[in-house]
């Protein structure tokens, strides 16, 4: 493309969230385009040390944030989640986002599924908006959740409501998991899959390792140290070495595990193609690891996609999902034997499909394309 572009990026809080825009970013900053990253401030360090240029995206309350999960219908897991995300978010966040616009004019926005505040001011403003799925892209549940939500902030800002949402599922879609992964879901439609470097580690190389890693965000949460207490007594079990990937959690959750080496990061690139299994929450960056290494997973989701990727991974033969609830250290530990004893039929073929997917270049034309449709017409208007 000759013509090079201004990208604003635009991702919610969670690290899983940005991650698999980094990617793009970078991408994106090397074939010559202009690129900002709008996003929570706790990320400028990590984005600095990218040379990304950050702006800020701010965020509810914490206290907003418990009042609407304790105000949520605690049978559905999915209504307090859907709450923040299409109306405690995108409120706070539409200043921040306003802010970029008038003074730096995006050809074109790249958010990742769950972050809207941008997209909205972008279809304000007439500029584009491409989406990036962190997790999986065809299943459209996402968009039916946040829709009604998203109406009532649209409608403020004088958009057209449309609360089945197809101002999402119209714009161009960008994923990371193939289409193997995905369940049968005619017409749900995407503009490319692409290989996620950030995934794809170097060829499997086993060892007596089982990785147990639940990610950024169930380590703050009241049920974790029970969690993590079940998971690595059932690995420590198999008598294999325990690494344990804890993130940020309370030290005080950890006592009491036993011979498990704890890592607060680690590089699952490099560390999941050497394990045996992995047991996780099923999060979608962590699964689309375990799925490009080929490794199995023994999956105990608990909120957001993590159910969706639960049955995918059972469905698909790649692992097994272990629900939340009584004796979970006895059906860990009877999962991990399972898929030690035998590697799950479908573990090869998908890191096969996976490692098949197009390179990012793919997601970059995409990009480029939709920016150009925009400069073009805008160079018609002008005469230029």
């Amino acid at each position: 493309m000759e013509r090079k572009v201004k990208i604003l990026l635009s991702s919610t809080a969670g690290l899983g969230h940005l991650l698999p825009l980094i990617p793009v970013a970078r991408a994106a900053r090397r074939a010559g385009h202009q690129v900002q990253v709008l996003t929570d401030a706790k990320h400028a360090a990590r984005l600095a040390d990218l040379d990304l240029r950050h702006r800020v995206l701010a965020g509810p309350s914490a206290a907003d944030r418990e009042r609407v999960l304790r105000a949520a219908d605690p049978a559905d897991v999915h209504a307090g989640p859907a709450q923040i995300f299409s109306r405690l978010n995108p409120v706070a966040g539409l200043p921040c986002a306003r802010s970029v616009f008038r003074g730096w004019r995006p050809d074109v926005v790249v958010s990742e599924s769950a972050e809207f505040s941008a997209g909205l001011v972008a279809e304000t403003e007439g500029v584009p908006v491409v989406r990036v799925h962190p997790g999986q892209a065809g299943l459209q549940v996402w968009e039916r959740l946040v829709g009604p939500s998203l109406a009532e902030i649209r409608r403020d800002l004088g958009l057209r409501p449309d609360p089945e949402a197809n101002w999402l599922l119209d714009a161009p879609q960008i994923g990371y998991f193939p289409v193997d992964f995905d369940p049968p879901r005619p017409g749900a439609g995407m503009a490319v899959r692409v290989r996620s470097e950030s995934a794809i580690g170097p060829d499997p190389v086993r060892r007596e390792l089982i990785y147990i890693t639940f990610g950024t965000e169930i380590v703050g949460m009241p049920f974790f140290p029970e969690l993590a207490r079940a998971a690595s007594n059932a690995a420590r079990r198999t008598a294999l070495d325990v690494l344990f990937a804890v993130g940020d959690a309370d030290p005080e959750a950890l006592s009491g595990l036993g011979e498990v080496r704890c890592e607060r990061w680690v590089d699952q690139r490099a560390v999941l193609p050497t394990a045996r299994a992995v047991i996780c929450h099923a999060g979608a960056g962590t699964t689309l690891g375990a799925l490009a290494a080929g490794t199995p997973i023994v999956a105990v989701p608990w909120l957001a996609d993590q159910p969706f990727n639960a049955d995918r991974i059972a469905a698909t033969r790649t692992g097994l999902a272990v629900p939340p609830g009584p004796d979970l250290e006895v059906r860990i530990s009877a999962a991990l034997d399972e898929v030690l004893a035998s590697e799950p039929l479908g573990c090869r073929p998908m890191a096969e499909a996976v490692r098949a997917l197009p390179d990012l270049s793919a997601a970059l034309t995409v990009i480029e394309s939709v920016a150009a449709m925009r400069q073009n017409g805008l160079a018609a208007t002008t005469g230029r």
